[in-house]
Order: structure tokens, then C-alpha cells, then sequence
């Protein structure tokens, strides 16, 4: 994975499809390619009725583990009497590892999930990984910079 990328005949490219193509980096680009429909769509519904929805569609996480969302979401803390904090691992520490560094770097807004999540309450994300000064990292944060609603307002 990575960019210049050409894809063997039998491989289907899902996440780096738009690796190299500058405009999916902003986030005019990234909706112009579909970013923050369901996002859009979510605002309008109950939290609990989106994690309901994700646990019913067996999602797992890409991590080692595979993870179920629906049922990491289901833990995130519904009173809003102090911060909290989600932190997005993206510190590629598994051996020979580099697609978080690479997704982040040219699809930071492919990142959905993150500000997804965020919808669930008063939540600040956090990108946790060990290569900070590189330009993934900075684009992710300025993705995470807006809020849900803002997003959906300004640019659907």
C-alpha cells in the first residue's frame, strides 16, 4: 500500500483508491467522493439507534483484535459531568505496518469513524501514534477540528 500504488488484477482497492489524488485530502474533496453521508444521516438519529445499528451489522475494527464497534461504541460514556477522551491508535508499532501513516497522509477525512463517534457525546479525539511531525498526522487533526454538526452544515 501507498502511493505511487499500482494494484495487482486481483486486488480490489477499497482504502487506497485515492492515494496520490490531492483534492480527496480536503474536506470539499472527500464529500465530493461521498465522505460524511452517513454522518449526515446519523445526526438525525438517536445514539443508541446507531449503535444498535452498528452491533446488528457485525462491523468489527481493523486492529489485531476485530474488535465489534458497535459494542466499543456501546461503552463510551453517556454523562457529560467531565471530558472525555477517544484515542485513535495510529502508531503502526505492529512489524513491516504502514497503512495507518499512509490513510491518515491522503485520506485523513477517511477517518468517518472518528468524528462519528464523537457524536456520542462530549468526546475529544485523540490521534495516539509515534510519528507526529509527518504530514498525516496534521492532517488528521485539522479533520478532527470541526465538529460533527459542523461538518454536516457546512459541507452536505
Amino acid at each position: 500500500m501507498g502511493f505511487p500504488h499500482k494494484p495487482h488484477p486481483k486486488e480490489t482497492v477499497v482504502l487506497s483508491q485515492h492515494f496520490g489524488d490531492a483534492d480527496a485530502r480536503t474536506i470539499k474533496g472527500w464529500t465530493k467522493r461521498g465522505g460524511y453521508e452517513a454522518l449526515a444521516r446519523v445526526l438525525k438519529m438517536d445514539p443508541v439507534a446507531v449503535t444498535d445499528i452498528v452491533k446488528e451489522s457485525g462491523l468489527r475494527g481493523r486492529g489485531g483484535a476485530g474488535f465489534p464497534t458497535g459494542l466499543k461504541w456501546s461503552f463510551m460514556p453517556k454523562e457529560k459531568k467531565k471530558p472525555h477522551y477517544l484515542c485513535v491508535n495510529a502508531d503502526e508499532s505492529e512489524p513491516g505496518t504502514f497503512k495507518d501513516r499512509e490513510i491518515m497522509r491522503w485520506t485523513p477525512h477517511a477517518r468517518e469513524n472518528t468524528v462519528l463517534s464523537r457524536y456520542f457525546g462530549d468526546h475529544d479525539a485523540i490521534p495516539l501514534d509515534g510519528w507526529k511531525k509527518r504530514g498525516g498526522y496534521k492532517a488528521l487533526e485539522k479533520a478532527l477540528a470541526m465538529t460533527p454538526a459542523e461538518i454536516v452544515k457546512k459541507y452536505r
